[in-house]
Parts: C-alpha cells; structure tokens; sequence
C-alpha cells in the first residue's frame, strides 16, 4: 500500500503462487520469499519449497536457481549482506550452502566444518560474525553451540569448527 496516496498493487495475483517466509535484502531494493510446489495448491498438500527474489525496482519476481533440485528445508534461508545462506532438502541430512549474489545470478560454497553434516538449526547476528547453532546426531543430543562465522566469503577455511 502506498502510505500517500492509499492506493494498493497485489503483486502476486496467482493464486496458486502462495509466497511465505519473507526475508528483506540487506540492501532494501527487494526481499527473498520462498514458494511451496505442490500437486494439490487447493487443498494446500505438501510440496517442496522453492527461493525466489522480488526486485522492488523491477517490480518483477524470479526463481533463484540454488541448483538443488529438492528446494528448501522446512527453516528456509537467512539473508545475509552479499547474498543468503540455504537450508536444502536433503533427506534426513539438510545441506546447508552459503550463496553469493554475483549480479542476478549467484554463487555458492557448501558449509563444511565438524558439524555441518549434522546442522538442524542456524541464527547469525544480523551485523557481527557470530552464529548460533545447534547440531545432533543419531547418539548426540541436541546441542546448542556458539562459533565465529567470518570466515563465510569463500577463503576455503571451514566454518563450524567451534
């Protein structure tokens, strides 16, 4: 809605398309959202999530290729100041990757470190480089963990070796 004039523009009429989990760009020229794929949008059936990028100039949306082909994990992304961090659908397993927004398109690094493969939950600080996460495994409880998290851009050090 247009706080001046009280006009309002629906910018996804589809009703197919139903945009959840809305995450602003850092540099506020758009936000990040994310669309379940289903074979049942009526009756809203389980589906697999997909990331998509809304540019406020454009007033366009696109579909950000993660290349992974199973979507999002059920806690999403994470939007950070050169691009977002992933949380992919893979079996009992998520993946987590670290994208880089190169102009409209993007790159990635998967996040490596000792407990990577078994990552279930991620929180950044918005401006410093600490995270919060929590990992477990078939015979280790939930743990909570604290960790810098600076070496992100792609140094090739490992992030989560808390």
């Amino acid at each position: 809605m247009n706080l001046e004039s009280k006009a309002q523009e629906e910018i996804f009429p589809d009703l197919q398309f139903k945009p959840t989990m809305f995450a602003w760009d850092l540099d506020n020229q758009g936000f990040y959202f994310s669309v379940t794929r289903t074979s049942d949008y009526l009756n809203e059936a389980p589906g697999a999530d997909f990331l998509y990028y809304y540019d406020l100039k454009t007033k366009n949306y696109t579909e950000v290729n993660l290349d992974w082909d199973w979507g999002l994990f059920y806690l999403g992304f994470q939007v950070r100041s050169d691009g977002f961090i992933a949380f992919l659908a893979n079996g009992g397993r998520p993946t987590w990757r670290r994208y880089y927004r190169k102009g409209k398109t993007y790159e990635y690094q998967d996040l490596e470190g000792k407990h990577a493969a078994n990552l279930y939950r991620l929180v950044l600080h918005r401006t410093k480089d600490i995270a919060i996460y929590q990992f477990t495994t078939a015979s280790t409880p939930p743990m909570v963990s604290r960790t810098l998290a600076r070496p992100w851009p792609a140094t090739g050090q490992k992030c989560l070796d808390a």
